[in-house]
């Protein structure tokens, strides 16, 4: 099969890593794909590209790794062959701001407008599929595929690489949280929940940089608790070997691919409630609080001091989400789309 996708190369985040794993994994199946990487971030330059793409490669389908990418497609799709082929899109966030209604609104009345130009839309769990439902998109428009968060070998040498607590109680937290430093991510709050429960002994390790590190470096230094800014790393592996449990605070995501890391390493989790199939992900292996709760967040910062996770089961559970395994089901779908 003959696969055309792209993504934007500035601020490359787990959408589009999430779309490279899919496309090396598509490549080793033996399918034919064409991935244009447009720098500058410019909707308009990616159409232009993937139109030119369209006519010279011929594909049989049309991918998106995220509604990010529903302006290029859109602007592509206006003219030319690009516009006869079959469409995909991956949903990468779910279309909710929590505190926000309006902004929920916008997202979700943009999302049931792609159904125009979109002929599947991929969601990452049941619970996002039946959101889509709920906002408009026709049943028959939506299909079901885990998010390809990792590579298998990539979460097999997370879990070899040990992490998580030893067979203590009330252990002291090394506690780890990774990703981009922008307002997505409130980091701030995991700050402010981990400052209210800090012992002398426990730390907060934060892998990732961002537009918000100064801001976000200051409140640290405002509070008591050891907190330590690691900055951005390809290869987080080491930091995950050297926790023993994983946090994350989120205000919205999609399916995040650090969870499935964390379960992988064996790390007990605590989370925001932020996508609708988080839930179903950590179930047994970790703790759930509402978005910006800081005293909630606390709570399950001091429950993880607690955790005897099952490793092996999270690993098991962790390997639902490899790209390996998403990558036929995703071939199946697109041949169900072409004529």
């Amino acid at each position: 099969m003959r696969i055309l996708t792209g993504h934007y190369g500035r601020h490359r985040g787990g959408s589009e890593r999430a779309l490279e794993r899919l496309v090396a994994a598509w490549r080793d199946l033996g399918h034919d794909v064409r991935c244009p990487v447009e720098q500058s971030a410019s909707p308009l330059k990616l159409a232009t590209q993937l139109r030119q793409d369209a006519k010279d490669f011929v594909p049989d389908i049309l991918f998106a790794g995220g509604q990010t990418y529903a302006l290029p497609v859109a602007l592509a799709r206006r003219r030319g062959a690009i516009g006869k082929l079959p469409f995909a899109m991956k949903l990468s966030n779910a279309p909710l701001h929590p505190g926000h209604p309006l902004a929920t609104r916008a997202s979700q009345l943009w999302l049931k407008a792609q159904g125009a130009w979109t002929d599947c839309f991929v969601a990452p769990d049941g619970a996002s599929a039946a959101l889509l439902a709920d906002i408009g998109i026709v049943p028959g428009k939506i299909a079901t595929v885990a998010n390809p968060a990792a590579d298998a070998a990539h979460l097999k040498r997370l879990h070899n690489a040990g992490g998580g607590f030893a067979d203590t109680p009330n252990a002291s937290l090394r506690l780890l949280t990774v990703g981009r430093l922008a307002p997505q991510k409130n980091v701030s709050l995991l700050i402010e929940a981990f400052c209210r429960i800090a012992r002398f002994d426990d730390r907060l390790t934060i892998v990732g940089d961002g537009p918000l590190r100064e801001r976000l470096e200051a409140q640290a230094a405002r509070h008591q608790g050891d907190v330590r800014f690691f900055g951005h790393h390809p290869d987080p592996a080491p930091a995950f070997a050297q926790a023993n449990a994983f946090a994350l605070a989120s205000n919205y995501e999609g399916l995040p691919a650090v969870l499935v890391e964390a379960l992988a390493a064996g790390l007990p989790i605590a989370t925001t409630n932020s996508a609708p199939g988080i839930a179903d992900l950590i179930a047994g292996f970790g703790t759930l609080t509402p978005v910006q709760d800081a005293t909630a967040l606390a709570r399950a910062l001091e429950w993880l001091r607690y955790a005897k996770p099952d490793r092996t089961a999270m690993l098991e559970r962790a390997m639902q989400f490899t790209a390996q395994r998403a990558a036929p089901l995703y071939i199946d779908l697109f041949k169900r789309l072409t004529p």
